[in-house]
């Protein structure tokens, strides 16, 4: 492996960051530092735990750019009040541009609200999404980390009444800084923990 300009190494045409690469690393850390802080937190207040993976559509909004993308989240659901419950939501994800191009990654902090489930299979639910983003290799976008924002609204639905698997559909407007804007089409399936 080759040594880069900013710190980071070559090696078989995609760029690995190094720990010592200042951008990468500060905004992940206070991410993942305030992630982590709200998953114990929701654990010790008797959160539902809940599994996710998921597969995704993008298309930038100007230049309908497409990326195909894939992750995987750790969710916690919290009944803070009456009828209404909060889903703090941990992820990771990566998309590539369809035609093997540019490759993105990210991982974000979600927030969401939701009515409690009481009879129905269906759960809407609307919320926020904050991330830190990297694009890397050879045809990179830019270098370091980027933070972005998401609206997101959603609906999970659960299967015959089963208590430990569910689906979801989710949509995503976001920003991810000085990149085009974009919008994602979600379908995952959720596991209960």
């Amino acid at each position: 492996m080759e040594r880069d300009r900013r710190g980071g190494c070559q090696s078989r045409g995609w760029r690995y960051l190094s720990p010592s690469t200042p951008h990468m690393h500060s905004s992940m850390r206070r991410l993942l530092s305030v992630s982590l802080v709200c998953l114990v937190l929701s654990s010790r207040a008797g959160a539902q735990q809940a599994a996710d993976v998921h597969v995704g559509y993008t298309t930038t909004t100007q230049t309908h750019t497409v990326s195909y993308g894939i992750g995987g989240a750790i969710e916690s659901i919290v009944d803070l009040v009456p009828l209404i419950d909060v889903a703090l939501t941990v992820g990771a994800d990566y998309q590539r541009v369809r035609g093997l191009g540019p490759g993105r990654g990210s991982v974000s902090l979600d927030a969401t609200i939701q009515p409690e489930r009481e009879t129905t299979g269906f759960v809407p639910y609307l919320g926020a999404g904050v991330s830190a983003n990297w694009s890397g290799g050879q045809q990179s976008e830019w270098a370091g980390s980027k933070p972005g924002l998401d609206a997101i609204a959603g609906l999970k639905f659960s299967f015959l009444a089963s208590e430990t698997v569910a689906a979801r559909i989710e949509q995503r407007f976001g920003y991810v800084q000085g990149v085009e804007h974009h919008s994602t089409t979600r379908l995952g399936l959720i596991f209960a923990l």
